[in-house]
This record gives structure tokens, C-alpha cells and sequence, in this order.
């Protein structure tokens, strides 16, 4: 826990300074509020997004599916990765990364994967929230040799940044 200075010994955890309810605090000398802020902060987002949730609860992360062969890739929980890293371990319950074929691989927010050689491996990302609510999604990350890869992802791209910059 931290408290601001002048604060009269009133404390906050995992305070939100970019949020739009960041109001001047009468008392604490030289904090002004937000009042420039455009939109939502990030924990604001967060949290609409935990309290709301859609009717079909989808697992979702950030990361790369499609790689080289021996690449590391780390997919990480978009509740950690949006910036819920000190909440998401009380909001969001059970992460399971488990791929199809050799079962499970990590019960944290975030796995780290390397396949040595070229397929389509099938994962599954379940966890649950604090409410007793499942998420789930069936995914899979692909692992190129580095000439495939070149011809499949790098090549089409580099060709279509040089139509970008005419």
C-alpha cells in the first residue's frame, strides 16, 4: 500500500492515475486531478469489461500464433496484459494453457511456447472469475519452418510496405 503526500494518513492500493474519476484531492498539495483526461483509463476498461462481460465468455490473450520453428512465443491473459497485473490474480481464477496434445502447460496468466518442429498445435485457454463465471477458447499456434514462414508471413508483408510508402 502507498499513500499520497499530505494525505492526512489515508491510503490507496493500485491507485489509477489515469483514470477519468481522478478528481483533485483537497489536502494532498500539488495533486491535480484529471480533468484533461479523454475516454476511459485502462483499469477503467478493465473493469467495465469484468462487469459486463459478453453473453458467450471468451478466454482471450495477446500474442503470436504464428511462428518459426524454435521461435519463443509468450501468450499472456488480456486481463495481464490490458494492465491488470496486481488485480488479476483476484479477479480472474484457475488460468489453464493446455495444449490438445501434451495437456497442460502453464497455470499462470501468461505461457511461453517453442514447437522445434513445423504443425498446427491446437491450445485451449480456460480460466474462471472471482464470480464463479468460465471463460474458454479453443486456439491454435502454428509453427513454420523459416522459409515457409518468409513466403507465408514476412514476404506478403514486406511486399505490401512498399506499396504503403509510394
Amino acid at each position: 500500500m502507498s499513500g499520497f503526500p499530505g494525505n492526512n494518513g489515508y491510503t490507496t492500493e493500485n491507485y489509477d492515475l489515469s483514470s477519468t474519476m481522478n478528481y483533485t484531492i483537497p489536502g494532498c498539495p500539488g495533486y491535480v486531478g484529471n480533468y484533461n483526461q479523454n475516454g476511459l483509463g485502462e483499469l477503467e476498461k478493465i473493469s467495465l469489461h469484468f462487469m459486463y462481460p459478453e453473453n458467450q465468455r471468451v478466454a482471450e490473450f495477446i500474442g503470436k500464433t504464428v511462428i518459426t520453428t524454435g521461435e519463443m512465443t509468450v501468450l499472456r491473459g488480456l486481463w495481464e496484459a490490458r494492465g491488470a497485473a496486481f488485480t488479476v490474480h483476484q479477479m480472474i481464477l484457475n488460468y489453464v494453457w493446455l495444449d490438445e496434445a501434451s495437456g497442460v502447460l502453464s497455470t499462470a496468466p501468461y505461457v511461453a511456447l517453442s514447437y522445434l518442429t513445423p504443425g498446427r498445435h491446437t491450445l485451449m485457454l480456460l480460466h474462471m472469475d472471482y464470480l464463479g463465471r468460465a471463460y474458454a477458447f479453443r486456439f491454435s499456434v502454428t509453427a513454420l519452418s523459416p522459409s515457409k514462414f518468409g513466403q507465408t508471413i514476412a514476404g506478403p508483408i514486406a511486399a505490401s510496405m512498399s506499396l504503403l510508402m509510394q
